[in-house]
């Protein structure tokens, strides 16, 4: 999504990376306490970002355009 790369990760966390540079994008990474291995679905109309992780719980967040 406009250069960036959004996913999670077995060490429980879901990240956000710059594609250009790898740097980390603010707010992230997101701690879930548990592995997530499914793709995120984004919602570009609302600027939303949504993954599941496997402590069984869905996660919005909101990105910046």
């Amino acid at each position: 999504d406009k250069g960036r790369i959004y996913f999670g990760s077995d060490d429980g966390y879901f990240y956000g990376l710059d594609a250009l540079t790898g740097q980390l994008l603010p707010d992230f990474p997101i701690a879930t306490g548990a592995e997530i291995r499914g793709s995120p679905t984004l919602d570009l109309d609302r600027n939303r970002l949504y993954f599941g992780s496997n402590d069984g719980k869905v996660y919005c967040v909101e990105i910046n355009p």
